[in-house]
């Protein structure tokens, strides 16, 4: 009873302030700003790529910084963009914070090799790979910080999947100004559907975060995760938790035909009234009234697609704007990219996916297809 007195008490605090603003900030109220933030980790410098949506106005606002996942193959870190997560966080900006999509070494355009190996499958270092994700988001937390628009003592972190291990491994260094971390589908080591390297030594690695973690967490995974299923799910969280780690497991029933894209477009409608509560019970920023969700289109496919086919098309439609749908015309070969940097690196990557002399574009930005 004693911490639920706390937190209310503290939420009424804020909404007297005028922190929680009754409605939502309007889309076009918000401004996206791209730069390569210059960030020191390690006593060396890196510029990192970012996408800033910022609210209008003077500020300071609350700073919520997303960071990403990493993809299974090596080859696709380097074709990842702040893109992908633009509609993931204009949910944040929307509820009034600085919100900041930062990718980190060795993805996108940021510099600098990729520092987060975790050793061999037999024999991994989970925690260490996970640290240092957390060092990445800390060093670009500093550079933010002294922006005059950002509040930096109420800064919230959200991640997935490598993201999320990493703002676990964030919470346990309790670093000032950081009230709360979301951990969207955490984890690392996966090699394929259901498998992931030594299982043992990545709940370890949680219960080394749960050691030292004070910062309240929430931890959101779906029933058909491929990456990380239910059982290890609650491995993980049983571990942290009885370290001394603060954690609010949720685990929801299944998301589309790949549980671990929940932290995406498509999944806001799910994943939004948990985030909301979870800001109220730390007596984060939030809206009273939300604003309508996302549009998802409702576009009949091309013909000539199988059913993998016709399943892609679904998540391309889903998928953030500069994107681009290729079919070959004499087969059912087809390749798609979304959330690119502009529509001719999406049209040029699908084509490239697609594979076959006779692939052409057939839809921009989820256009019918022609």
């Amino acid at each position: 009873m004693r911490i639920i007195k706390t937190v209310f008490g503290f939420l009424s605090a804020f909404c007297l302030a005028g922190m929680i603003s009754p409605s939502a900030v309007f889309a076009d109220q918000i401004t996206k700003e791209r730069e390569m933030l210059s960030a020191t980790i390690d006593d060396d410098t890196y510029a990192l790529e970012t996408q800033i949506l910022r609210p209008s106005g003077p500020g300071p606002f609350p700073l919520a910084v997303v960071t990403h996942g990493s993809p299974r193959g090596s080859s696709g870190r380097r074709r990842m963009t702040t893109n992908t997560y633009v509609p993931q966080a204009m949910e944040f900006a929307q509820r009034g914070y600085l919100t900041a999509i930062v990718l980190r070494r060795g993805y996108g355009k940021s510099e600098g090799r990729w520092f987060e190996e975790y050793g061999e499958c037999d024999f991994p270092y989970y925690d260490k790979a996970a640290a240092t994700t957390a060092e990445d988001i800390l060093g670009a937390i500093a550079v933010l910080k002294k922006r005059p628009d950002v509040d930096g003592t109420r800064i919230l972190v959200v991640g997935k999947s490598a993201g999320g291990i990493g703002a676990v491994a964030l919470a346990a260094k309790n670093p000032p100004g950081i009230v709360a971390t979301i951990n969207f589908a955490g984890g690392r080591g996966s090699r394929s559907h259901g498998e992931v390297c030594s299982e043992g030594e990545l709940v370890d690695a949680y219960e080394k975060f749960g050691e030292t973690a004070r910062i309240p967490t929430l931890w959101v995974y779906a029933e058909n995760d491929g990456f990380f299923n239910p059982r290890l799910a609650r491995k993980f969280h049983e571990a942290f938790t009885g370290a001394g780690g603060s954690a609010e497991l949720i685990q929801t029933g299944p998301y589309g035909r790949e549980g671990h894209n929940l932290f995406s477009k498509g999944g806001i409608e799910r994943w939004r009234p948990m985030v909301d509560d979870f800001l109220r019970k730390t007596g984060l920023p939030t809206w009273e009234t939300p604003p309508p969700l996302p549009v998802t289109l409702n576009i009949a496919p091309p013909e000539g697609l199988s059913e993998r086919g016709k399943g892609r098309w679904l998540r391309y439609l889903d998928g953030p704007d500069n994107k681009a749908f290729a079919k070959s015309r004499s087969s059912p070969r087809f390749g798609w990219r979304t959330g690119r940097d502009t529509i001719e690196e999406a049209k040029a990557s699908a084509l490239g996916y697609c594979k076959v002399d006779d692939c052409e574009v057939i839809s921009v930005n989820g256009s019918a297809p022609n």
